[in-house]
């Protein structure tokens, strides 16, 4: 993924950010529903990728604590020329997972803390916190 972000970041940014939007466009409003699984996956996904391209952008910018740039064979060359595709890459995917995402998944979680209100059977509970876990 390193290489790939490094030496074709725009094929990457296209389609993780394309399918952060169209994860929100799934969302039907409930944890239970047949999409939220999918929904989740990309949530991974784009923090994952959103975690690879921070990394790129500390090595870039010298700011990482553990690793520099000349340790990692095959990007000191083309990662310079990467840093400004990486830099708006983070910044729309950031806005796809920290706006509409997370909205999606804090009204799940307010719909299943409202659904557990006042239960004495702890069963809705567990079933509600293995929906969100």
């Amino acid at each position: 993924l390193l290489n790939e972000l490094v030496h074709s970041p725009q094929v990457v940014r296209e389609g993780v950010v394309a399918l952060a939007r169209q994860a929100v466009d799934l969302d039907t409003g409930h944890v239970m529903s047949s999409t939220s699984t999918v929904i989740l996956y990309v949530v991974r996904l784009a923090a994952r990728v959103d975690a690879h391209v921070s990394l790129l952008l500390a090595l870039g910018d010298g700011t990482d604590p553990n690793l520099e740039l000349r340790q990692c064979r095959g990007l000191a060359g083309a990662l310079p020329e990467a840093l400004p595709t990486l830099r708006a890459f983070q910044r729309e995917l950031r806005a796809v997972l920290l706006g509409p995402l997370h909205e999606a998944i804090s009204a799940w979680y307010d719909k299943l803390v409202a659904e557990c209100e006042g239960r004495a059977d702890d069963s809705v509970l567990d079933e509600n916190t293995k929906a969100m876990c």
